[in-house]
């Protein structure tokens, strides 16, 4: 496609990404208490365990 071979598609592709990343990174504003919270308690597990020892 346009003479660029598949690796340095993915390369200029992976370069996009990141930059397009970091644009909508840096203009998204911060969460509130209430959803840092909510993501934590996601992250940190706590209870019984679930799966047995067959798993």
């Amino acid at each position: 496609w346009l003479g660029i071979d598949h690796l340095r598609f993915g390369i200029i592709g992976a370069v996009v990404c990141l930059v397009v990343m970091v644009v909508v990174s840096l203009n998204t504003k911060e969460p509130d208490r209430a959803t840092k919270k909510l993501v934590d308690e996601c992250r940190i597990p706590s209870g019984r365990t679930i799966l047995g020892r067959k798993h």
